[in-house]
């Protein structure tokens, strides 16, 4: 087996979900979104916290995308 062949059968297993077992689940919670929008010379920053609905959403989504 070659150093090659041995990733090749490591991607087949991890798309398989062989390897979940592995990974590492974050923790982060998201509570505030930060929007940057140009303003002629300069980026103009806005940070908000999220409401309920937001952030059910937010959350749920990164936790979908975790798994």
């Amino acid at each position: 087996m070659t150093f090659n062949g041995l990733f090749k059968e490591y991607v087949k297993k991890y798309k398989q979900g062989e390897l979940d077992q592995y990974k590492k689940q974050g923790e982060n919670e998201y509570t505030h979104l930060l929007t940057s929008v140009w303003q002629t010379s300069k980026y103009e920053n806005m940070l908000r916290q999220l409401t309920v609905e937001e952030f059910e959403e937010y959350n749920s989504k990164a936790k979908k995308l975790r798994n």
